[in-house]
This record gives C-alpha cells, sequence and structure tokens, in this order.
C-alpha cells in the first residue's frame, strides 16, 4: 500500500472536488466575511464550526483519494487528521518493514529511572562538584533550601538530603556533554573541593569522577563509538545505574525483574563474569554486574522508577511481603531474590511510582553550563539537545 501526497486523482478526492473544498474554506475564512459580521457570535461560531468540518473532509478525502492497493483500486486504508500528517506515512512495496521487527519498538514495563537518593553531609561542597563542576542545575522549584537539593540532569535528578554521606555500591553512568568542557569544570572546582575524595581520570570513552563522598560518576565520551548503545541519541540524562552484586546472583536478578515487573532484561557476559541489564525506558538502563568485590552492606540510598503497569507488581511484591511504604500513586520494596527460590541477592530500596503521579513527567530546568557572564549570548542560557 502506498499513501503519498501531491497530484490529483481521479474520482472522487480529485483536484476538482479538493479545489472545491479550499475555496469554501478560502471563503469563509476570508477578512472581508468577518467584517461583514463583526458582532455576530453565532454567525463567526457557524464560520469556525464550518472551516474545520470542510478541513477534516479535504483530510478524508486526501486520503482516499490516495490510498493505493496492490490491486491498483483507492479506497481508504487510515483516516489521518490532516494531509500534511498523511502525505509523510508512505509504506515501500518490496522494501517493507516486516512485523518480527516490531519487537524492537517494544519497551517493557519500566518508562523512566527519575532520580538516584544520596544524602550527604555538606550543600556547599555538593554545589561546588554537581552544579560547578559537572555542570548540572539545582532545581529552582522544589527543594531550594539547607536540608535538601535536587540535581537536574536532562528528564532525570540526583536527590541528595542533608545526612550522613551515603555510598552507591556501584556507579551512575551519565550524559553531560564534550569531554574538553567538562574536564576545564573539574579543574576549576578542584582547589575547593581539595581534602576531600574527589578526583578524576580520564578514559578513552569516558571520564570517571569521584564525588567528594567517593561515589563514582562516569561521564560517557559523546565522540566515543557507542552506536549502538541505548543512551546513544540523548544529549543530556542519567544513561544507566550499576550495581556491584555477587557472583551467581545475576540469573536470579534477571528472572526477577522479569516476572515481577515484566521488564525486558538480557544477561550477558562482562570481564569473565555476568551481568543483568535491565531497560528502563528508550534510553536508561538498570545494570547489575557480578564482582567478587561486592560489598553487601546497605546504607539506605535508593532509587526511583515509573512504571505503566503499576498494580500488578504491586500485587506480586506484596504477595512475597516485599512492598511498604504504600502512599498514593507509590510504593517502595528493597529485597531483590530469587522468585523461585526465594533466596535474597541484593538490596537496594526502589521507589516505584505510576504515570498518575503528579511528578511525573514535570518540565525540568537543564541550564547550558557553557554560558557565563564574560561570554554571554542571549538565549543561550537553556541548555539545548535531546534529554
Amino acid at each position: 500500500m502506498e499513501a503519498v501526497g501531491g497530484g490529483d486523482a481521479e474520482g472522487v478526492g480529485g483536484g476538482w472536488e479538493r479545489l472545491m473544498l479550499w475555496t469554501h474554506v478560502s471563503w469563509l475564512l476570508h477578512p472581508n466575511f468577518a467584517s461583514r459580521y463583526p458582532s455576530d457570535s453565532f454567525v463567526s461560531g457557524f464560520v469556525f464550526i464550518g472551516a474545520v468540518a470542510l478541513l477534516s473532509a479535504e483530510s478524508y478525502i486526501f486520503v482516499l483519494s490516495n490510498a493505493k492497493l496492490s490491486d491498483g483500486s483507492r479506497r481508504p486504508s487510515r483516516c489521518f487528521p490532516n494531509p500534511c500528517v498523511a502525505s509523510l506515512v508512505k509504506t515501500f512495496e518490496g522494501d517493507q518493514m516486516q512485523p518480527s521487527d516490531y519487537a524492537h519498538e517494544d519497551i517493557g514495563n519500566l518508562v523512566l529511572l527519575e532520580h538516584i537518593n544520596l544524602t550527604i553531609p555538606d550543600q556547599s561542597l555538593a554545589t561546588a562538584f554537581y552544579v560547578s563542576g559537572l555542570g548540572l542545575t539545582r532545581d529552582p522549584y522544589l527543594m531550594t533550601g539547607p536540608n535538601n537539593m535536587w540535581i537536574n540532569i536532562g528528564r532525570s535528578q540526583i536527590h541528595l538530603p542533608h545526612g550522613d554521606a551515603q555510598r552507591l555500591r556501584g556507579h551512575v553512568a551519565l550524559i553531560v556533554g564534550k569531554r574538553e568542557s567538562l574536564v576545564a569544570r573539574l579543574r576549576a572546582v578542584r582547589p575547593v573541593l581539595d581534602r576531600t575524595a574527589f578526583g578524576w581520570t580520564e578514559r578513552a570513552d569516558r571520564v570517571e569522577i569521584t564525588c567528594p563522598w567517593g561515589n563514582r560518576y562516569d561521564c560517557l565520551d559523546p565522540n566515543a563509538d557507542q552506536a549502538n548503545a541505548p543512551w546513544s541519541r540523548i544529549d543530556l540524562g542519567i544513561a544507566y545505574v550499576q550495581l556491584d552484586v555477587p557472583l551467581g546472583c545475576a540469573g536470579s536478578i534477571a528472572a526477577f525483574y522479569r516476572e515481577v515487573f515484566n521488564a525486558f532484561v538480557e544477561v550477558r557476559d562482562h570481564n569473565g563474569s555476568q551481568q543483568t541489564a535491565i531497560a528502563v525506558g528508550t534510553h536508561q538502563q538498570l545494570i547489575y554486574s557480578e564482582t567478587p568485590a561486592a560489598n553487601l552492606e546497605y546504607d539506605g540510598h535508593h532509587i526511583q522508577i515509573y512504571v505503566a503497569n503499576f498494580s500488578e507488581p504491586y500485587a506480586r511484591l506484596a504477595a512475597r511481603g516485599l512492598v511498604y511504604d504504600e502512599e498514593p500513586h507509590q510504593y517502595r520494596f528493597a529485597d531483590v531474590i530469587d522468585p523461585v527460590s526465594g533466596a535474597h541477592c541484593f538490596k537496594l530500596e526502589h521507589e516505584v511510582r505510576s504515570l498518575r503521579h503528579p511528578l511525573y513527567a514535570r518540565p525540568l530546568v537543564n541550564r547550558n553550563p557553557d554560558q557565563s557572564n564574560r561570554n554571554y549570548r542571549m538565549g543561550g542560557d537553556a541548555r539545548r539537545g535531546v534529554f
């Protein structure tokens, strides 16, 4: 089937019929017609409805006239809302996407890894690291006091409430922009973060950065060859969270997320051990990587995820006695177990939210870290790109 714009068609929807429709629409919307009835709201309403109706008819006739089947006949296969949309829909005979390829378009039940929560003891040092060093943005609307700060990174955040320093047992991969600008910012904040755990190492495809309290952030190089990585098409955001788990746990963790969340999961070899990579939306992953040096001591840090199907995972977790802190639009669990044996694999608090949560898809402010008072450019304050 081929549906394309341009050209007249025989029969219904041909050039004559379309010309008549557009003539009527032009007449209804002409300024002379409006000036003839300046205060008549009934007539104005009639004009508006008439124009919309005629435009809708034009859209339908367009598809009628341009949906061509293999037998040469023309009949509608789908009614598009306007001819601009219809003209973009084209299926090529002989080069058609096969239904078997559609599985690559699925994303599973996990929609967004929205934030990581780590308590910190010093907000001024956190500002120097996350805002001045990494080039991220403090949320200007929420948690603006001295006891908590939310750091925006694309569509995600890092939450930093005040408290004893927490350590993620693994690392977080970020997309923050060009390496040259990042390293220049890190050099600029080094004197402020002296006598802390702060530091960085440049690798071929990333810059490994340690925060003042020992948490590691891998800032992935956008110029590295990562064309097949799910985060390759974003310019700013959390790419993945990788957690170090004991040997032999990857398969059980994969089964847990498949059974409880209906998530898309891949178990793969990595440096002689196994990793479980859990797809989150279209651009993120939650990764559990087996390592002999896994630290099982847990200090209460957490991650937050949004899920499309909210109730069924809750029922499965509740049936095993794993869920707690039930609130409107969200609940929590921490124990990741083998779904068959019930053996404990890992502990990490998950704050699970539904897509009806008031904070879902809240627009986040992301500033351009390269903008300064010395090189100021009007209109250049906001970060641009795919988040």
